[in-house]
């Protein structure tokens, strides 16, 4: 059984199907009642746009729910086939989380038809001179309760069934798409609570978490997986467990942030990790002696993987405004001499063979010898 397959069982694909009400309709000429037809803009040079005929802070509790939804699946999963891959061993508890929000989005729809009338007219009383416009357009209510829905679907991919390299292709790309949500996940914990900061709180330390967690539950799809969550523990275990973060710890602290913000730094790293490097090393943290212990045990392979010293980065204080990625960030002054030149060297990897289950690569994709069937396991309420 192939590596992809392998994959492919041990994930339940979740597809969240959330319809809201727009509260909206298309603005017609008619609406304009104080301007001639023929001023307004020809069609094929402007739209009119839209019109709000409901407040749109009564339907707010929907889209709430909704990112919610969506939030909780991210937790565990990532995005695949228009849904989520989520582990098989977190499908059931992602379940039991979706269907406590498709009861409160339920509720919230029954609440919001029985008081509709009532939302409409206090609306239309708070727009005076537009009220035969909004009343024009308003649909009625067994219209609106159906267009406000919230369920879930979950799936199984099996290892028969309809032939599609394209669905293998698919899941082929989940380590990268995993790395790369990772990156982005890294990035907005930079940007948001280190960027420009004196210091972290422990609840820094919160989205670092949601990372590893993460990755744990993932770490099939991967054998990089593995090292990249022992990279992370081994700054998690090297934080204090109260108070601020500041001095060396938020030098560590920045540092695994920044490494996990760029997909490429992370499997280059995770693959140093695979030839025998410690996490110490492929990070360049600050541990003097043991940094030396790896690199003199790794003295002997010369021909080790890519391991980046990405000391130069972080040796200096760095001029950065919140939104610019880091990995875009030049360094105000140049090393000195030759050794520090030496340190920021980038030791590359020796090339490897073309992955064809790459979903990046040109190349043409050969006929599998496997094939793909999706099993449907259920709408909501999981239970496996």
């Amino acid at each position: 059984m192939s590596n992809t397959i392998q994959v492919a069982e041990q994930v339940v694909c979740i597809n969240i199907d959330c319809s809201i009400w727009s509260g909206r309709k298309k603005l017609t000429p008619a609406d304009f009642k104080n301007l001639e037809s023929d001023s307004l803009p020809p069609s094929d040079l402007a739209s009119l746009g839209s019109k709000k005929i409901c407040n749109p802070d009564a339907l707010r509790d929907f889209d709430t729910l909704k990112k919610e939804a969506h939030r909780e699946a991210a937790k565990v999963g990532i995005r695949f086939l228009g849904g989520y891959a989520v582990p098989s061993s977190k499908a059931a508890a992602l379940g039991v989380l979706l269907d406590d929000v498709r009861e409160r989005f339920n509720a919230a729809r029954d609440t919001f038809v029985a008081e509709y009338d009532d939302e409409i007219e206090a609306w239309i009383s708070k727009h005076p001179g537009w009220e035969n416009s909004i009343r024009a357009a308003i649909p009625t209510v067994s219209h609106v309760e159906g267009r406000i829905s919230f369920d879930y679907q979950a799936f199984e991919i099996k290892a028969d069934g309809i032939a599609s390299a394209g669905l293998e292709r698919a899941v082929g790309g989940l380590a990268d798409q995993l790395y790369l949500e990772v990156s982005k996940e890294a990035f907005n914990l930079y940007d948001v609570s280190i960027c420009g900061k004196p210091h972290a709180t422990q609840r820094t330390l919160r989205p670092l978490h949601s990372i590893r967690n993460k990755l744990e539950g993932l770490s099939f799809i991967d054998p990089k997986v593995t090292h990249v969550i022992s990279m992370i523990d081994h700054v998690l275990m090297a934080m204090p467990t109260s108070g601020k973060i500041e001095g060396a710890s938020l030098s560590m602290l920045t540092g695994i942030v920044l490494t996990l913000s760029d997909a490429e730094r992370i499997k280059a790293c995770a693959e140093g990790m695979m030839n025998g490097a410690s996490a110490a090393t492929v990070l360049n943290l600050s541990d003097d002696d043991e940094v030396t212990d790896d690199v003199q045990q790794g003295a002997d392979t010369a021909a080790s993987p890519a391991i980046i010293d990405f000391g130069n980065l972080f040796a200096a204080p760095v001029t950065q405004t919140a939104g610019q990625h880091p990995m875009l960030i030049q360094q105000n002054s140049a090393p000195a001499d030759a050794a520090q030149q030496a340190d920021a060297t980038v030791v590359a990897a020796a090339p490897t063979a073309p992955d064809p289950l790459n979903i990046v690569s040109q190349e043409p994709v050969p006929p599998m010898a496997n094939t793909f069937g999706i099993g449907i396991v259920g709408t909501g309420s999981l239970a496996f």
